[in-house]
């Protein structure tokens, strides 16, 4: 796809994909693309000082380093504008306070989708651009010409000096087949998902395990929306282990979060525990084989692609298979986000943070995220902060896509899951509205399909200060 910048000399081809490290002209720019981005006065990078990962930290010059905080991806909002987010930290370039005048410094900041953190990209026709803030109309510029380390960079109103000038060079290795930046659905940038309207979506969704007990969905997944909820997580099964879903139910499900306002979120269930990468091929090739149910649907379905594969904690053999599933996916014209189960039946986040870069390397539209399921293991008192910090620090989106109030080997620190979530931006599922059987049935959230009457977990994960009704924002394609 082929898009013109307003007030540019020559269109920006805007393609997700890596390529390799060189200096690049205008038609090469890449929505999705990581760059350094220079100063072409003084030939020194756009730099989060002290490499700082925190809302608020300054952004300088300095000599380039080939650190992620000289790093820079750049997210196409769609609207003709484009976001600079930190490789370092995620966070995103941004005017302090939103400020309109001469000299309003420049930070980096939650992404917030706010016109101070959207830049206009115009190429100056001699190799270099300038970053015009929509917020103020005014440039990227470094403060009086300064071509020291250190100097600050702020907004002025553009004078073509070379001190507003800026160069981007791909940092990365080639992708030979880049594949079009899509904003008619979810999208990642830094570890914010957005919605297809281009506002952060955060997760506030309850399992439904369909695939066990067909017939009950029209009953539960209208109560899950009741609840407050904002999705549903759906257990899918590719007929491996339990009976095969149909494409006719996958569409039925997906109309019936459509019309209740909620996202779908489809995961097959068969390869759970399996280290074997077949049973991984398997869930892809039904992905594949019901991908009409999927494309298209690229702003209402999130692809949870197989329920906790990988049961061992074994960070190389998760990576490796989806290194090789996840391209046959994209090949296969599969747009959707896609959602990865960390390894040890989901409780081991340790592999996010150990092997998680390459299996975001995989796919070539960096439309990815991951997912810890927060048990006794990964949910344990005082693991529940750290294992989503080590996870984020990837620079993805996290959801916790199952946790409980309690489990079979220990307690769950579930409060702290719902509050650090909060506080972080991350989503969580809870699991699951009904059906865990005798054994598992605290695991309840309500004790009936129509959600008439909610068990100890349920008003636990709806109704606590952090639960989902207090904290769920129905995603922004239903308004």
């Amino acid at each position: 796809m082929k898009k013109a910048l307003a007030g540019s000399l020559a269109a920006l081809t805007l393609v997700a994909g890596l390529a390799s490290a060189q200096g690049v002209k205008a038609d090469d720019i890449v929505s999705g693309q990581t760059y350094k981005i220079t100063a072409k006065h003084s030939g020194k990078a756009l730099d989060v000082a002290g490499r700082a990962t925190n809302a608020g930290a300054n952004v300088q010059q300095w000599s380039y380093n080939g650190s992620t905080n000289q790093q820079w991806k750049v997210v196409d909002t769609g609207d003709g504008y484009y976001k600079l987010v930190s490789v370092n930290s995620g966070k995103v370039l941004d005017v302090s306070s939103a400020a309109t005048y001469n000299g309003a410094n420049i930070q980096q900041w939650d992404d917030t989708n706010g016109t101070c953190q959207r830049w206009k990209i115009v190429d100056t026709g001699d190799g270099s651009y300038k970053l015009i803030s929509a917020v103020s109309g005014k440039v990227l510029d470094v403060a009086s010409g300064s071509t020291g380390d250190g100097a600050n960079v702020q907004q002025w109103d553009d004078t073509n000096g070379t001190n507003q000038k800026w160069e981007f060079t791909k940092v990365g290795g080639d992708n030979p087949n880049p594949t079009p930046v899509t904003t008619n659905g979810f999208h990642t940038s830094g570890t914010t998902l957005y919605d297809a309207k281009g506002n952060p979506f955060v997760m506030r969704g309850i399992n439904h395990a369909y695939s066990w007990y067909p017939g009950y969905e029209d009953t539960a997944i209208p109560a899950i929306a009741r609840t407050g909820a904002n999705c549903v997580r759906l257990v899918i099964t590719d007929g491996q282990q339990y009976n095969k879903t149909s494409l006719s139910e996958i569409q039925k499900l997906i109309k019936l979060c459509k019309d209740n306002n909620l996202i779908a979120i489809v995961e097959v269930h068969d390869a759970t525990g399996s280290d074997n990468i077949q049973d991984l091929q398997k869930a892809a090739d039904f992905w594949i084989e019901m991908k009409s149910a999927l494309i298209g649907n690229e702003a209402n379905v999130i692809l949870n692609i197989a329920n906790e594969w990988g049961g061992a904690w074994d960070s190389a053999n998760w990576a490796a298979g989806y290194q090789q599933i996840i391209p046959k996916l994209r090949n296969a014209g599969i747009k959707n986000t896609l959602m990865v189960d960390c390894a040890g039946w989901g409780q081991y986040p340790q592999s996010i943070a150990e092997a998680g870069q390459s299996v975001v390397q995989a796919d070539s539209q960096h439309n990815i995220m991951f997912s810890i399921h927060m048990y006794e293991y990964a949910g344990a008192y005082g693991a529940v902060q750290s294992n989503i910090d080590s996870a984020l620090n990837v620079g993805v989106p996290l959801c916790i896509g199952e946790f409980g109030i309690k489990h079979t080997n220990g307690p769950v620190d579930y409060k702290t899951i719902m509050s650090y979530s909060q506080s972080k931006g991350v989503g969580y599922l809870g699991w699951s509205w009904k059906g865990n059987g005798d054994t598992w049935a605290y695991l309840d959230i309500a004790q009936d399909w129509g959600g008439s009457q909610l068990s100890e977990q349920g008003n636990a994960i709806i109704n606590d200060t952090n639960g989902i009704k207090n904290t769920s924002k129905r995603c922004t394609v239903f308004d």
